[in-house]
């Protein structure tokens, strides 16, 4: 009966750190016995400190050394390494990795997979960001992802469950039958906006002088998420100077640059308003409840994105890349508008398409789409099988809306 429960989160960084807490309220709720194996300064970050800190007189903390915030093999054996010893010296009856990237394959490739753990220890892991649906650039991607999948096949998880239905369903055709019974698809852990009308958000987010429409991009602002492209294509689009784009959120170097320079006359203008430090949940959730367009122009982004889900839920129309599951959920669920968001008038054109454009009209593929993407929804799948193993009655699990998908031959996984 399993009662003891390990939680090992050495990578809570932004979303990760909230996807732990409710992870842990649901555990705690139940009435297991939680300990919380962390990084200190990981707890005492601005993520910690609105969501883990929250249940620190509910659980124990297990501190662990801080590891670099990669997932390059050298650093997922550490981890690995470093859960294995934590497990066999706290002897959990169950043990949850949040961020299993990374950590599967390094498992996989143990001589004795099986003998990792304590018997006794049902282990259950996430991975964020399986690559099996998408193909390969290269010859040399394509050896590392056959390599990846074997390796992640030979691991005795008791449940591995996927937030891309896309890799989880590619990986499913390709494994033997036992493998493939024990991977789950888990919900994003989607919670209603604390703040969702429009005028109170604004003064939350100190713009109550600005009147028009406004674009927002929660999240951090970097590159890799391609608003570096958006910004650009902001300017291409040349839209009336009431629109403007809101970037909150901590600032990579590249576009502090591009702002400091080659866009510095939008930024005068208040065209472009930028706040470049860590956003809080509130002001996170005030950016969904004042947008008229929620920008997800990320050019390669493999698995799901909680942006796009919560743009949804909020009633948002999205703009999003046509490259991999964000633009496949756009479209399948008529989200919003896709486009090419290396091809920079086409996205010029996509975003004031998407600016003039009503908000979503609520069609049925969206509604199901939003009532599986909930905070509770998330918490059951977690709990499904530890609440079945200690004789806890089952929770309602509403299932990923398959059947209602369309197939879109604009939508690009490679």
């Amino acid at each position: 009966m399993s009662k003891r429960v390990l939680i090992y989160e050495s990578l809570a960084l932004g979303h990760r750190a909230y996807y732990t807490q409710v992870l842990a309220e649901a555990l705690i709720a139940s009435g297991f016995d939680v300990t919380l194996a962390m990084p200190a300064q990981e707890i005492d970050s601005p993520e910690g400190a609105c969501t883990v800190q929250k249940l620190l007189g509910q659980l124990t903390v297990h501190h662990i050394p801080s590891i670099e915030p990669t997932l390059d093999w050298k650093w997922s054996r550490w981890r690995f390494q470093q859960i294995v010893a934590v497990a066999n010296q706290l002897q959990p009856d169950h043990l949850y990795i949040p961020s299993a990237d990374g950590i599967a394959q390094v498992w996989g490739s143990q001589l004795r997979p099986g003998r990792c753990f304590p018997r006794q220890t049902v282990v259950e892991g996430l991975m964020m960001r399986a690559t099996s649906a998408y193909p390969s650039q290269s010859i040399k991607q394509s050896v590392i992802k056959r390599l990846n999948t074997k390796l992640v096949m030979r691991t005795p998880w008791h449940r591995l469950h996927y937030l891309d239905p896309l890799s989880m369903r590619a990986l499913s055709r390709t494994t033997n039958r036992k493998f493939a019974g024990r991977l789950r698809l888990l919900p994003e852990a989607i919670e209603p906006l604390s703040v969702s009308n429009r005028a109170a958000a604004m003064e939350v987010l100190g713009l109550q002088e600005f009147e028009g429409k406004f674009i927002t991009c929660p999240g951090q602002v970097d590159e890799r998420k391609g608003y570096d492209l958006l910004i650009q294509a902001f300017q291409v689009a040349n839209l009336d100077p009431t629109v403007r784009l809101i970037l909150l959120g901590r600032h990579s170097a590249k576009i502090r640059h591009l702002l400091a320079n080659d866009y510095r006359q939008l930024v005068i203008e208040n065209r472009i308003i930028s706040i470049d430090r860590f956003a809080t949940i509130a002001e996170f959730d005030c950016l969904f409840a004042i947008a008229d367009l929620v920008a997800t122009p990320y050019p390669r982004h493999m698995g799901s994105s909680s942006i796009v889900i919560r743009g949804a839920l909020a009633g948002k129309k999205i703009l999003a890349s046509n490259w991999g599951w964000v633009g496949w959920a756009t479209e399948n669920f008529s989200l919003g508008v896709t486009c090419d968001v290396n091809n920079g008038p086409a996205f010029a054109e996509a975003i004031k398409q998407g600016i003039q454009a009503s908000g979503p009209d609520l069609k049925t593929d969206q509604r199901l789409f939003s009532q599986y993407h909930t905070l509770a929804n998330h918490q059951s799948h977690w709990l499904a099988l530890i609440r079945e193993l200690t004789g806890l009655p089952a929770q309602t699990i509403i299932a990923f809306p398959f059947p209602s998908c369309k197939s879109s031959g604009s939508v690009r996984l490679g």
